[in-house]
């Protein structure tokens, strides 16, 4: 049974908690919110009752905050290998700052015309029906990877769907997930574009395989930003 099933707006948006007492903050994500109340997600456990700070970017140059009490947390240990946080109903009392969140995370999702894509290669086994064989993702976005392709594929067209085995960084470890096939880059469009022939997925993922993509997805990033 869903914690709060009348949210009106659903997100996958980046924040900072900060408790009453703590001297450091902690990651999680909103996954949506309503009015006045929210549901996140966190690796921390907060209590009901508790008082938090929620912060979040709104742009490049915003950070709006607002406090929420913890009307509800739930411990969440799925299946998926690592998946492992608390999720929360809050409660908003003071609704300024926390619409003007909303609104900005709407407005800034409506002005990207597609997702910051990092760029990696990052060994992966992809499967099709039956068939098997090995690639390199490319890059990877929320929504999509690219894959490259070489010979020794099979015949894959659009609308086909793969499951793979990406392989990311050894801290970060394989992701397994699936995604259709919306558009293939032959030989001589790669060649125009300075690209490697290959495949454009969108991912197909449950909310549980969401929130783990997503966190491997901000590893690999924080990685290449604390590269030399």
């Amino acid at each position: 049974m869903s914690l709060l099933p009348d949210l009106s707006i659903r997100l996958n948006a980046r924040i900072e908690i900060l408790a009453s007492g703590d001297t450091k903050s902690s990651s999680g994500l909103i996954m949506s919110a309503a009015h006045d109340r929210l549901v996140l997600r966190s690796p921390k456990e907060y209590m009901t009752g508790e008082k938090i700070v929620i912060s979040g970017e709104v742009s490049m140059q915003d950070t709006l905050s607002f406090q929420a009490i913890v009307l509800h947390s739930a411990h969440h240990q799925s299946s998926l290998e690592r998946l492992n946080y608390h999720q929360m109903v809050c409660l908003v009392p003071n609704l300024e700052n926390f619409h003007k969140y909303v609104k900005g995370l709407k407005k800034m999702s409506l002005d990207m015309k597609e997702d910051l894509r990092i760029l990696a290669q990052l060994p992966t086994k992809a499967t099709l029906g039956r068939k098997k064989f090995q690639t390199v993702c490319e890059n990877v976005s929320l929504g999509g990877v690219y894959l490259k392709l070489d010979e020794k594929a099979p015949e894959i067209v659009t609308l086909d769907t793969l499951e793979m085995e990406i392989e990311f960084p050894d801290t970060i470890g394989r992701i397994s997930c699936k995604g259709d096939v919306v558009y293939a880059i032959n030989d001589d469009e790669a060649n125009n574009l300075h690209i490697s022939p290959g495949l454009g997925l969108r991912l197909d993922l449950d909310d549980e395989e969401q929130f783990l993509w997503e966190s491997a997805l901000l590893a690999l990033h924080k990685r290449i930003l604390e590269k030399p």
